[in-house]
């Protein structure tokens, strides 16, 4: 899996397209979604 596989697959959970449209709406510093919510998806 390459990274674009990996982020496709990432965004296609719901949960996790919506963390990251919320965080890019704040343009937050230095947010994040890790470990559990990625691992756990693919």
């Amino acid at each position: 899996m390459n990274r674009d596989e990996f982020l496709a697959a990432v965004l296609r959970n719901p949960a996790n397209a919506t963390i990251a449209d919320e965080l890019l709406r704040l343009a937050l510093p230095d947010a994040w979604i890790v470990a559990g919510c990625l691992v756990q998806t693919v």
